[in-house]
């Protein structure tokens, strides 16, 4: 098993909606977490989408344009109706507990064709500001040698995205990605650069016996021995449970 551990940096005012409003003065909440003293939170799932909507504008770059697989590379890493992801992306948590304070803020809706202010389209919407910092992870139960230039793509994928959120095309959402820890990430974006950028095959890193880079520590995320848990949970929202791969 693998698990990459990263770091959120919000830059700038960010909206994720919770889906709902809180009366006639707000119309658009911000997510939030009961049971974590209304911290922010962001889904697993609004994360995912937002990595694989970066992956595939960074695999439409000339440098990666080349690959011939770059559907079947994203399908194996998030999924699709036909085939059961490798990557599961946690949900994302204040750091430490911190979080900063929310504001409330009066906007309104853009012609897509004029480009002009609508008239009778202004809302409000909770907008939590900048310097709040994130943690999510990216798991994968595998340990096969694709792991790695998988890894090394979802980190370079990370770094790439620049915006998450409501309105980022407007200007919010700014954010950064890096992977906690640092040495680990310079090493996944060297492994990025020759494993994808001048398609050259890499030696296995991580074998039982020994790693050929000591100087990381692959005990912290990778892990040979299986696990089983049993998982009781109680849901304060809808559940949807198909017979297909989500």
């Amino acid at each position: 098993m693998l698990e990459l551990i990263f770091k959120l940096k919000i830059l700038s005012n960010y909206h994720v909606s919770a889906g709902y409003g809180k009366g006639f003065r707000l119309d658009s909440a911000l997510l939030t977490e009961d049971g974590k003293n209304g911290a922010p939170v962001i889904r697993g799932s609004t994360l995912a989408g937002l990595l694989l909507d970066s992956a595939r504008r960074m695999l439409e770059l000339p440098p990666l344009a080349k690959h011939h697989d770059k559907e079947k590379v994203l399908e194996r890493i998030f999924g699709s109706p036909r085939q059961i992801k490798r990557w599961s992306i946690s949900s994302a948590y204040p750091d430490e507990e911190f979080f900063e304070e929310k504001e409330i803020v009066q906007r309104v809706r853009i012609d897509p064709r004029t480009r002009r202010a609508e008239k009778h389209k202004l809302f409000s919407q909770e907008e939590g500001k900048a310097g709040q910092v994130f943690v999510f992870s990216a798991t994968c139960l595998h340990n096969d040698p694709s792991v790695l230039d998988e890894a090394a793509l979802i980190t370079a994928v990370a770094r790439f995205t620049r915006q998450l959120g409501r309105s980022r095309r407007r200007g919010l959402g700014e954010c950064e990605i890096h992977l906690k820890d640092h040495t680990c990430e310079k090493f996944l974006l060297e492994h990025f650069k020759k494993a994808w950028l001048e398609d050259k095959k890499c030696t296995p890193v991580y074998t039982t016996e020994r790693s050929i880079y000591p100087e990381i520590d692959y005990a912290r995320f990778f892990h040979e021995k299986k696990l089983r848990f049993r998982l009781i949970i109680r849901l304060d929202e809808p559940l949807l449970i198909a017979n297909r791969a989500m």
